[in-house]
């Protein structure tokens, strides 16, 4: 199979995993605005965003993992039992991939200490809203835990040119966990919903592995190799830059819910969190054929072909921008010509949607152009992103007690327009515009 043909099969599986992804999420969405009562669903929403504090325990790795097992499987294949071939050629592979599930393992034990950071901060900004959150905050951060060593593999497996196979995965994970969530909101359990995805890639990353990559999995727990993998020089050069973009990512993405829920109660909070639900998935969605075009990218600068990394990365960026404006504009005719409708009720209104839109425009642009610039080992807007987000959350938060979420949007989007919007003019300007593009 040539390798034009596998690229096209690679983005239309990753294409079809947005598309079940996006799915699930609307439908869990509305089950959640049906089954939950707004305070619940402050509390929904707001306990998914400290949730995802295990990704400050990832910080970008995750997504370096791919890029890095890019590099490193070059030369070699996996054989039909998921043996890694040749055998001459492997040692730093799979050096790496051991390191990786060891540093994934002690992740899985640092991401307990939700437990009690949750705990802390329900009971300072709860207001005796009588939403019994204790046992399902319990049962969220175990099934984190457990999922934490499934995150290396899936990386680094894609990284070495299983796309497809791992975003056939990635689909079984949203099915069985959509399935699963929508069980527990429609029999009254609904915050234990934020557990089943969690709890699904764990399970079925685990048996997908064994019956897959049983030989490889064999290998990775040999400790007695010599073989060691110099993450130094590898990896924390570039690392500690995407850690940096991805606290700001963090801060962008999840501080604001549980910000405007202490600040303003859990109402706003809850639309809040749903209207960035929904702009997630809009966003996965455009950004499906980029994702999948990434480890390409990489292997065309890693084989000294730049230009042609930059024309695939020019026309997957414009198709991402063309639909996820599409969708954006689609969003806000319906929530501005129907907001007598009871899903809409519960999402933000017209202007506060359009300020939150404007903010996800910057960020995502400067997520796909980060990542085209990380094919090169490079990381240039690492103070960019974390300036902005601290400037943006301190902004917002300033505002949001006398204007309330229009104003705490508002802060959110001036604070991304000051910093970002010339450091992605610069970026495009210096090396990305097809007259002038210069040497990375």
């Amino acid at each position: 199979m040539s390798i034009y043909v596998i690229a096209m099969l690679s983005s239309h599986v990753v294409f079809l995993q947005r598309i079940c992804q996006a799915a699930s999420g609307v439908i869990t969405a509305v089950l959640v605005a049906v089954y939950l009562t707004p305070i619940e669903q402050g509390f929904y929403y707001t306990m998914g965003s400290l949730l995802s504090a295990y990704s400050l325990l990832d910080l970008g790795l995750s997504g370096l993992l791919v890029q890095v097992s890019a590099r490193l499987f070059a030369g070699l294949r996996f054989a039909t039992d998921g043996e890694v071939r040749p055998v001459t050629e492997r040692a730093e592979f799979i050096a790496m991939m051991r390191w990786a599930r060891r540093w994934y393992a002690s992740t899985a034990l640092i991401a307990l200490v939700l437990l009690p950071i949750g705990w802390l901060y329900f009971h300072l900004a709860n207001r005796q809203f009588d939403v019994s959150w204790q046992q399902p905050w319990l049962v969220i951060v175990l099934a984190v835990s457990l999922s934490m060593p499934a995150y290396p593999l899936l990386s680094v497996i894609e990284g070495a040119g299983k796309v497809t196979e791992i975003y056939l995965i990635r689909i079984l994970h949203y099915t069985f966990a959509a399935l699963l969530s929508w069980g527990m909101l429609v029999s009254g359990h609904g915050l234990y919903a934020l557990a089943m995805m969690p709890l699904s890639v764990a399970v079925i990353t685990l048996l997908w592995s064994r019956t897959r990559f049983n030989k490889l999995m064999t290998l990775c727990r040999d400790n007695n190799s010599q073989d060691g993998f110099q993450w130094k020089t590898r990896l924390w050069p570039l690392h500690r830059q995407v850690a940096l973009v991805s606290v700001g990512n963090y801060i962008f993405l999840q501080c604001p819910v549980p910000v405007l829920f202490y600040l303003s109660g859990p109402k706003d909070a809850g639309r809040l969190g749903l209207s960035m639900l929904i702009l997630n998935i809009i966003s996965a969605i455009s950004m499906s054929w980029f994702t999948a075009s990434i480890p390409r990218m990489t292997r065309l600068v890693s084989e000294g072909k730049q230009e042609a990394s930059r024309q695939l990365f020019i026309r997957e960026y414009g198709r991402f921008m063309l639909i996820m404006s599409v969708l954006y504009g689609s969003l806000l005719a319906i929530v501005y010509g129907l907001p007598e409708i009871y899903f809409i009720a519960r999402v933000l209104p017209f202007p506060e949607l359009s300020v939150l839109m404007l903010t996800y425009l910057l960020t995502q642009s400067m997520s796909a152009i980060g990542g085209y610039f990380r094919a090169y080992g490079r990381e240039v807007f690492a103070l960019a992103n974390i300036s902005a987000s601290l400037l943006a959350l301190a902004i917002a938060s300033a505002l949001a007690a006398s204007f309330g979420a229009l104003g705490f949007l508002s802060g959110l989007a001036v604070a991304y327009l000051l910093i970002l919007a010339p450091v992605l003019l610069w970026a495009w300007v210096k090396w990305l515009r097809p007259a002038v593009a210069g040497t990375i």
